[in-house]
């Protein structure tokens, strides 16, 4: 039908009313490869479609590619066969090797740095090729950039992008598909792990902050194990133990792993806020974590922070809170209270009996 309609006189260039070109919709919103590229067959035997044409967003065809689905590297080639250029940015500042590298394609970035597409170049957030590698997870896609930049561009190792946050910082922060063969990789080749960004926070911090709902525990492991990670201080005074005490993971374990490398569970933040005051706040307590932060560490049950509220009193106020329906968890609040208030009344007896 595309072949028709050229036949007979239709304008492959043709703008429609969102200001669309139809090379950019082939490309787009085919469904089934085989029609998408003989749509695209169509397009580009005729001699009037034009490849250096940009969209309402700035996107020219190789941005329109469906990089990280089968038939992209074909497309890729087949575009810059026809004279498209792989170097356009579209109004993020971002090419062709940005999108491939951020939907984890290693194959088309490899055929995009062939080219000498250059993978340090950066869109408007500062990020460049690793960067988005980095988000998308894909081992495959961080070794190919990180073996270019050892030999051509040393310096994107310990790239930063405008919030100063490096690779690492990207990979904890947005994906869930951590291996720790990447993390290895990325801290063989030169990252730096204790690195902080604009906000304060290590690669470490960013991981607690972006999988709040649970941690890997090999992962959380393996990041203590960086030199000086383990006595991480945000802006806040708070360490590692707050910042776990904000997330829902409440393990035990990990709690455990923490004290092993010399994190202080006991320590105080700015608002003199204890690690159990923190887990009050987020709803993070369970039976054993409680015990053992009562128990083991020997954090003071009913410490004041700098407002004067011990943590039951903190629970007690979230629990009061109309929170949404569709948040994680929203009894988390009242079984925080219950079991605060049940280890209170233990503490008492306890202390009752010996006196």
């Amino acid at each position: 039908m595309t072949k028709f309609l050229l036949e007979r006189g239709a304008d492959p260039n043709a703008l429609s009313g969102y200001n669309e070109f139809p090379i950019h919709l082939t490309l787009f919103h085919a469904d089934k490869t085989k029609h998408r590229e003989g749509v695209l067959d169509a397009l580009l035997a005729d001699a009037r479609t034009i490849l250096t044409i940009r969209d309402y967003q700035n996107e020219h065809p190789l941005h329109c590619v469906e990089y990280g689905k089968s038939g992209s590297v074909r497309m890729v080639k087949r575009l810059v066969s026809e004279g498209a250029s792989p170097f356009k940015r579209n109004l993020k500042q971002q090419n062709a090797l940005h999108l491939a590298s951020r939907a984890g394609d290693h194959d088309a970035v490899i055929v995009l740095l062939s080219l000498e597409v250059e993978p340090a170049s950066m869109d408007n957030e500062g990020l460049n090729a690793l960067h988005h590698a980095t988000r998308s997870g894909n081992h495959e896609t961080i070794s190919v950039l990180l073996e270019t930049a050892v030999a051509t561009k040393p310096s994107l190792v310990a790239s930063k992008d405008t919030w100063s946050r490096i690779s690492l910082h990207h990979l904890l922060s947005t994906t869930s598909r951590v291996r720790n063969e990447t993390l290895q990789l990325l801290l063989d080749k030169g990252v730096d792990g204790s690195e902080l960004d604009a906000f304060g926070k290590s690669p470490l911090a960013s991981y607690f902050k972006g999988h709040w709902l649970g941690l890997n525990f090999d992962i959380c492991q393996f990041l203590l194990s960086v030199k000086g990670s383990s006595s991480y201080v945000d802006k806040n005074g708070q360490n590692l133990g707050h910042l776990y005490a904000s997330t829902l993971d409440r393990r035990v374990q990990t709690l455990e792993l923490m004290r092993e490398y010399s994190v202080d569970l006991a320590k105080k933040d700015a608002q003199s806020r204890t690690i159990l005051h923190c887990a009050a706040i987020s709803g993070s307590i369970n039976e054993e974590s409680l015990h053992y932060l009562l128990y083991v560490v020997g954090v003071e049950m009913n410490a004041e922070d700098e407002s004067g509220k011990a943590a039951l009193q903190h629970a007690v106020e979230m629990a009061s809170k109309d929170h949404d329906s569709r948040i994680h968890d929203p009894g988390r609040w009242n079984r925080t209270t219950r079991l605060l208030s049940e280890s209170g009344v233990s503490q008492a007896a306890s202390r009752a009996i010996v006196g």
